[in-house]
């Protein structure tokens, strides 16, 4: 999309103002990459920014109290969902630009109210869930979890299907997808509260169970009919040479010490959702509002879909913590945790501890990094699902909604050609959510981690982001040219989210 030649430029942090500033040799460009002349021709829905500011205001306590922010908050309240934290339309982003009513973010939805569920399933007429967790981190969800009773599971096959794809068969993919579900329903949650409890939770949500008398189907059981059709007239492309560079990735990884990658899994077990409590199925079931039981009983079986498309899933961070920890210290740490596997278990706590501090040093910064460089398979399923209108709407979330969810829809927004401004002040409005006493606790049980700092959304982290992506990457378009998100389907995204030009 970009030329090769052409050199972005870099936002940085001025020290007497607390601005990011540009520097015209590297860098995140301040104006709209929409200017440059080979993608105007490629696309006229692409449009150059209207804001085209040369400082990005990071200082949070200051651009909190801007009008413009302030009116992004309100477009947030007013959008009224009660049970969902931190769901909101991206095109409040930037209204003049954006289509509205196509792509949505939030929290887990596993807590949505009778109110949400009639909005988003009967208002917004919501066809299609993107999780970026992990199924077995989705299964931990306290709440009636009431929207996955009319979502099917996504087979793995079929997801796998997505990454030779082009974009002009896309629409023909999908509508496979979405008739096999109607034909073979796999709903993640059970449809009728007449099942019984001990039938519905599966651990990992890897065992199918059906029993007769229940209406409940859990695991991989969509059909297996194919797409051979569309598939077999597609040459290898840029998506294959990336899923080459990707495994190439993960093969360095794999040379760390098997013990080492078991105690960086075991203290990211805490991170990723297992310090949960378990939900008390019978209570979630007697407690289920009766109008979504009417509702579901009495409409037609309608196929909506949700995808797990997890992004920094515990394998490959425990891969990527472990490869920054020196030599010395890793086998400190892997000695620990086997004394405390076979004698003493408080060392093996400590072991836990010390990588959940390393995590920490990361920060947010660090785990965007990460989820850049091994999770660029999910990534580039993820929008391709979103250029795909015969997806939309499409509700993309996590667990707060706040890091994996803003690093993916910062992305799209920047590959838009939306003002770095505007990306700051989208990703910026989920800290209220995740620093609400909901919010934090998810983190405050877990010793090693800061929670003020991984609960906080700052314009400053993502940001720094986009600077490292054209520093590391090139910028945006070839970041995702190389993962196999090729320049044919960044047309398609913009076709399928931006306003026509006027």
């Amino acid at each position: 999309m970009t030329s090769p030649s052409r050199k972005p430029t870099c936002l940085k942090v001025s020290p007497d103002t607390s601005l990011l500033q540009p520097e015209n040799q590297t860098g995140i460009s301040s104006e709209s990459p929409s200017t440059n002349a080979n993608q105007l021709k490629q696309s006229n829905a692409l449009q150059s920014s209207p804001n085209t500011a040369s400082r990005v205001h990071v200082n949070d306590s200051r651009r909190d109290r801007s009008e413009q922010f302030t009116q992004l908050k309100q477009d947030v309240e007013a959008f009224g969902f009660h049970g969902i934290g931190n769901l909101r339309d991206i095109s409040i982003t930037d209204r003049s630009r954006l289509k509205s009513g196509v792509l949505f973010r939030s929290a887990t939805p596993s807590q949505a109210t009778s109110s949400d569920f009639i909005k988003l399933v009967l208002g917004i007429d919501l066809n299609t869930i993107i999780d970026l967790r992990e199924k077995s981190e989705d299964m931990k969800d306290d709440g009636s979890r009431s929207l996955l009773r009319v979502f099917s599971h996504v087979s793995s096959r079929r997801v796998e299907e997505l990454d030779y794809v082009r974009a002009n068969d896309a629409n023909t993919i999908a509508e496979k997808i979405f008739n096999d579900t109607a034909k073979s329903p796999n709903y993640i949650e059970e449809r009728y509260s007449t099942m019984e409890a001990s039938d519905f939770y599966q651990q990992e949500g890897k065992a199918s169970s059906i029993r007769e008398g229940s209406q409940i189907l859990l695991g991989e059981m969509v059909p297996r009919s194919s797409s051979e059709d569309v598939l077999r007239r597609h040459e290898p492309d840029v998506s294959r040479d990336c899923l080459s560079n990707v495994n190439k990735q993960d093969i360095a990884l794999q040379d760390i010490c098997p013990v080492s990658l078991e105690v960086a899994d075991a203290a990211l077990q805490l991170e990723f959702g297992t310090g949960h409590t378990s939900r008390d199925v019978d209570d979630r079931m007697t407690n289920l509002d009766k109008q979504i039981d009417e509702f579901i009983q009495s409409s037609d079986d309608i196929p909506r879909i949700k995808y797990y498309l997890p992004l920094a899933e515990r394998k490959t961070m425990a891969l990527a913590l472990m490869s920054a920890v020196s030599m010395r210290d890793k086998l400190k740490v892997t000695g620990k945790y086997l004394v405390g596997k076979t004698i003493d278990r408080s060392q093996m706590e400590q072991a836990k501890l010390y990588m959940l501090k390393k995590l920490d040093e990361l920060g947010l910064l660090g785990l965007n990094k990460i989820i850049l460089r091994y999770s660029q398979q999910n990534i580039c399923r993820v929008l391709k699902i979103i250029a795909t209108p015969r997806h939309h709407p499409v509700l993309v979330h996590c667990f707060h909604g706040k890091d994996r969810t803003g690093l993916i829809i910062s992305l799209i927004l920047r590959l838009l050609g939306i003002d770095p401004q505007q990306i700051a002040d989208e990703y910026h409005l989920s800290e209220e959510h995740a620093m609400s006493p909901a919010g934090r606790a998810h983190f405050e049980h877990i010793g090693g981690l800061t929670v003020n700092k991984w609960c906080k959304a700052p314009r400053r982290v993502i940001i720094a982001t986009l600077n490292h992506i054209d520093e590391e990457y090139g910028g945006i378009y070839n970041y995702c040219t190389s993962i196999g998100f090729t320049e044919e389907w960044q047309q398609e995204l913009q076709k399928a989210l931006l306003l026509p030009a006027t």
